[in-house]
């Protein structure tokens, strides 16, 4: 009944995302499950079954045991269940009573109230690729399974409750993250981290090389910078849990958006808040390596200036995907550098791709033309090209004045500012439109520059009909 041909794998994110999907709109988590592994498994079950399955939502509405339980058990019945009465047939007990292990390991409980805890979409997450797992080996399963009744008997696995707060706080998920966390983190995943050591350093004798590449571009490992470049099968560790957000972001753009809505506003809201990455950073004494703004023409000339055995590269912006693309501007203006060989980077992990120096000058171009802003970092090693409707820098920067803060001594710095050429200006207004910090306005005969406010980006200059602006030193 099940399709062989599908990758389990493939078939449990599957489901898990439809799961999601289904919830995010009104669908009931007993429902959803259901509905989500009808789907992704091809089972054509009846309709009249998805509404048995959807009685079973809020544990039947009495907070009893689950409700996503209750219709993986009831999937495991229809596929793997008998029709005559037959007290030796026990392969179906069996394998709930695995769904059951895998709640219990991972809960603690198999009881709506204690497993939900009004994060039922994130349950949905972790649990439905169970189901699908035990309905796609159930036949392998159910060897294991005994003639007559088995006594319960629930092992503790590295993923217990108690155990999975410590896996949390070694993977360094934010607290404000810790509800949210396993919609991109399953239990194998978990499995993974747990078998680190307290270097956290991971056996790399017992994965395939595969599935360690596959997990280093998802974000869980890094590469030890200190192994050989040259072997495939590198020395990993545990990387952290920034990284897992900003991979599946990049590269499982569909089961990202499938996420509810409110699970990826935590996301994003963690990678840009400035009281977590930013002010404890710099009042430790961290201002010499403060991003800078700067005009086109110096970002040529620090681009030029970069030692040929640095390799460039080229991705698209996070500020942009964080935001969801509001905005036209182009995407692809995310430029970095490194020494060679680079690793832990989005290029390592082919989130990027690799350009020429002349190439990134190229970028550079497109997006000062495009009207973006030049910020640079040496510590960043590349430049932020970005846009105020987006760039999560400067729509932060009323939140650090309100916390009586300077933005730029503390963030971002600026050595500039626009100049206008009275004579050369037509105060057509053009570039008032572009600044997106409205340092400039229409004039009584020419446009008028509020230095105070200029970043001395110089964006508004290209659409300058008549050359009437320049950037100059503060």
């Amino acid at each position: 009944m099940i399709r062989r041909d599908l990758i389990e794998s493939d078939a449990a994110e599957k489901a898990a995302a439809l799961a999601v999907w289904f919830a995010e709109r009104g669908t009931p988590c007993s429902e959803a499950a259901f509905a989500a592994v009808d789907r992704a498994l091809d089972l054509g079950l009846a309709p009249e079954l998805r509404a048995a399955a959807s009685i079973f939502h809020h544990g039947a509405g009495t907070e009893d045991r689950c409700g996503i339980f209750e219709a993986g058990v009831l999937l495991i019945g229809w596929l793997y269940g008998r029709l005559e009465p037959d007290l030796s047939h026990q392969g179906d007990r069996y394998l709930a009573e695995k769904l059951y292990e895998s709640f219990q390991n991972a809960y603690g409980s198999y009881f709506c109230a204690d497993v939900a805890d009004g994060t039922h979409v994130c349950v949905l997450r972790e649990a439905v690729p169970w189901i699908v797992r035990i309905l796609m080996n159930g036949e392998t399963l159910m060897l294991e399974a005994p003639t007559g009744p088995k006594p319960t008997a629930v092992s503790q696995s590295a993923v217990a409750v108690t155990k999975k707060d410590q896996l949390k706080t070694f993977f360094f998920v934010h607290e404000s993250l810790w509800d949210f966390a396993d919609c991109i983190v399953t239990e194998d995943d978990w499995l993974l981290i747990a078998s680190a050591g307290a270097d956290r350093r991971v056996d790399t004798a017992k994965y395939p090389t595969e599935f360690l590449i596959r997990k280093y571009r998802q974000g869980f490992l890094m590469k030890d910078p200190a192994g050989d470049p040259e072997d495939e099968k590198a020395s990993y560790i545990v990387g952290g849990f920034a990284a897992r957000i900003d991979c599946c972001m990049r590269g499982e753009r569909e089961f990202w958006n499938a996420l509810p809505q409110t699970v990826r506003n935590a996301y994003v809201g963690y990678l840009q808040d400035v009281d977590i990455w930013a002010v404890p950073y710099y009042l430790k004494g961290h201002t010499d390596d403060v991003m800078r703004v700067i005009p086109f023409e110096e970002a040529v000339k620090v681009v030029k200036n970069v030692p040929g055995d640095y390799a460039f590269s080229v991705k698209e912006c996070d500020c942009r995907i964080y935001n969801g693309y509001v905005c036209d501007h182009p995407i692809d203006v995310c430029l970095h550098w490194k020494k060679q060989p680079e690793i832990n980077t989005s290029l390592d992990r082919g989130y990027a791709r690799p350009i020429s120096k002349e190439a990134a000058i190229g970028v550079l171009r497109n997006a000062y033309e495009s009207g973006l802003i030049h910020s640079y970092g040496e510590s960043l090693g590349g430049f932020c090209n970005c846009c105020v409707c987006c760039c999560w820098a400067f729509k932060n920067m009323d939140k650090l004045r309100a916390k009586g803060y300077n933005p730029r001594e503390i963030w971002y710095r600026t050595d500039y500012v626009i100049a206008v050429d009275e004579e050369k200006c037509v105060n057509c207004g053009l570039c008032a439109k572009r600044c997106g910090f409205a340092a400039l306005k229409k004039g009584e005969s020419a446009i008028e520059a509020d230095e105070e406010k200029c970043w001395g980006c110089g964006a508004c200059r290209p659409v300058c009909p008549k050359d009437a602006l320049s950037v100059r030193q503060r």
